[in-house]
């Protein structure tokens, strides 16, 4: 069983859907190979919030710092900004918050709290690793109120 090598790319985002082959001569598991393509958060009913929750009160710097968090993730992949705005009600809502890093930063957290009933794995950059299916857009949103 030969395994095909990936050049490096610049964007890590999704970047297991580039080994769908290796997996495949791996396992024939469905569940294993629709979850390296991309990934779909399986909900038994649609979550929802009825209302955009208010965002959180952040200092100047500390809403400059989310912003440039946001444009990162956009220029990733890991995040995609809606054309339109969802309407409240049609879609999951969180706020964004910062949290100290151990290197004197910050880190930006995206709030799913409601979702926590779930397990999840630990994440960084958003869990590029695991390709998001674009359907799921409605699914987990957040509104930046502060300029890019």
């Amino acid at each position: 069983m030969g395994i095909t090598p990936m050049q490096k790319q610049a964007n890590p985002t999704g970047w297991l859907a580039h080994f769908i082959i290796n997996w495949q001569k791996l396992t024939k598991d469905r569940l294993v190979l629709n979850t390296v393509s991309g990934y779909k958060i399986e909900f038994i009913t649609e979550p929802c919030k009825l209302k955009i929750p208010n965002q959180s009160q952040l200092k100047q710097h500390q809403q400059e710092l989310v912003s440039q968090e946001i444009t990162e993730l956009i220029s990733k992949g890991a995040i995609s900004e809606l054309q339109t705005t969802p309407e409240p009600g049609n879609g999951f809502f969180s706020t964004l918050f910062l949290v100290p890093k151990k290197d004197g930063g910050q880190r930006l957290v995206i709030n799913l709290k409601r979702l926590n009933f779930l397990e999840c794995p630990p994440l960084q950059d958003g869990g590029n690793s695991h390709p998001q299916k674009p359907t799921q857009e409605r699914g987990l949103s957040f509104e930046n109120r502060f300029e890019r």
